[in-house]
């Protein structure tokens, strides 16, 4: 690591490694949100230098490489889930994966929201991807429109003004997210 003696660091320092992954934009809108800044690890500093470090990856979500960025490791409060129903739902698009390589977000992949705390989007909520349903025509008897079927449970991780992070939990049907599907938000939690 380029940090040392000098800036404060010591044996046992922890450090959340960062990375840039670029520019991102809303999905139906086509406006530029920011940059997506994704979390690809944890290291801890095993033995220290005056102005640099060796350190122990002890955390890699995704791959490491040089030139990443390096914050003081803050450790996650714990996210409550309430399990009472919200109505009306909140929707909030998908607007990036953590793995960029990934086309698709499977279970226990982290996703990005295009909504954060300025909707007042907290740690906890819960929002359901669908399988929207169709309208099927019949003769004589008009149209039918078949359900909406859950197939994805999303949990919301950490929030920032207008964005959020957040934790698939739970795939129903193996259809996988993407980025520019659309969530709606099914669970609040409590103040």
């Amino acid at each position: 690591l380029d940090v040392g003696a000098s800036e404060g660091a010591s044996i046992g320092s922890v450090f959340t490694i960062l990375q840039d992954r670029g520019p991102v934009y809303h999905p139906e809108s086509g406006s530029f949100i920011g940059d997506l800044v994704g979390v690809a690890g944890i290291c801890r500093i095993t033995e220290i230098g005056t102005e640099s470090s060796v350190a122990l990856i002890e955390h890699c979500y995704i791959p490491i490489h040089t030139g990443d960025m390096l914050v003081a490791y803050e450790p996650a409060s714990p996210v409550y889930v309430n399990a009472e129903p919200v109505l009306p739902g909140l929707a909030a698009w998908i607007i990036g994966i953590q793995d960029a390589d990934m086309d698709d977000a499977y279970v226990a992949e982290v996703i990005y929201l295009d909504k954060g705390a300025n909707d007042d989007l907290r740690a906890g909520d819960v929002f359901h991807a669908y399988r929207y349903g169709d309208v099927q025509v019949s003769e004589g008897d008009g149209s039918v429109r078949t359900l909406d079927i859950p197939i994805a449970e999303v949990v919301v991780l950490t929030t920032e003004s207008s964005t959020a992070a957040a934790l698939v939990t739970e795939n129903v049907t193996g259809n996988l997210l993407e980025v520019g599907d659309r969530i709606h938000l099914v669970r609040r939690q409590q103040s």
